[in-house]
């Protein structure tokens, strides 16, 4: 049986009771940066704080982040065994199968005659 390993994320929730800039001291503290750098942890988007670890280490991870007064949350990360990109370069074919065609306007015929050999129909080559 594989191992399961997680990553954390967290999104800038401050846990009941705590400020929003004690929540940045702390952190800027605890993860030695700059508070530059925390700042873009409250964006409000989802950021990933570390990866590929054991359930243990996240577990101590999330407490960290507790006691900082952050709301983090350990999600399980997909198998490395699990490779989607074949799936994906399948969906796309079918994808591009369903179009009808990528023009704007369909082409009649792909196969033009060469005007360079007989540039007018009407003559022929036996010179009339």
């Amino acid at each position: 049986m594989a191992l399961q390993l997680y990553q954390i994320v967290f999104s800038g929730k401050v846990a009941n009771g705590w400020e929003v800039d004690t929540v940045k001291r702390n952190l800027s503290t605890l993860f030695n940066a700059d508070p530059e750098v925390i700042a873009m942890l409250f964006s409000g988007r989802a950021v990933v704080i570390k990866q590929g670890i054991d359930r243990d280490a996240a577990m101590k991870y999330m407490a960290a982040l507790a006691s900082a007064g952050g709301v983090s949350r350990a999600q399980p990360m997909r198998a490395a065994g699990t490779n989607t990109e074949p799936q994906i370069k399948e969906q796309r074919r079918d994808m591009r199968r369903r179009l009808p065609s990528r023009r704007r306007r369909e082409r009649l015929s792909s196969i033009q005659p060469d005007r360079r050999v007989n540039p007018d129909r009407r003559r022929t080559s036996s010179g009339q």
